[in-house]
C-alpha cells in the first residue's frame, strides 16, 4: 500500500484536500484517520473538489454536445 501511495499523482491530489502536508502518509496512519473521520466530510470534500474542477474546465475536453456525461459504478 505504501507503495502504491507514493504515487506524484496521489500526493498532489491530498495536497489538494490537506494543503498543509508535507509528505504522504504511512498507509497505517491513514487507516487509523480513515476509521474515525465523518464520512460527510469526505463527501463534503470531494464536492468541493469535482465544483472546483469543473469551474476550473478541467472536463471541458471530455462534453458532450456541451454536457459531461455521468457513469455510475455498480461495483460493491
Amino acid at each position: 500500500m505504501n507503495r502504491q501511495l507514493t504515487s506524484v499523482v496521489i500526493f498532489e491530489n491530498l495536497k489538494k484536500l490537506f494543503p498543509e502536508i508535507e509528505s504522504i502518509p504511512h498507509a497505517d496512519t491513514v487507516a487509523r484517520v480513515l476509521e474515525k473521520i465523518n464520512i460527510n466530510e469526505i463527501e463534503r470534500a470531494h464536492i468541493l473538489l469535482i465544483n472546483q474542477l469543473i469551474r476550473n474546465k478541467k472536463f471541458k475536453k471530455l462534453l458532450i454536445s456541451g454536457c459531461l456525461p455521468v457513469a455510475f459504478d455498480g461495483s460493491i
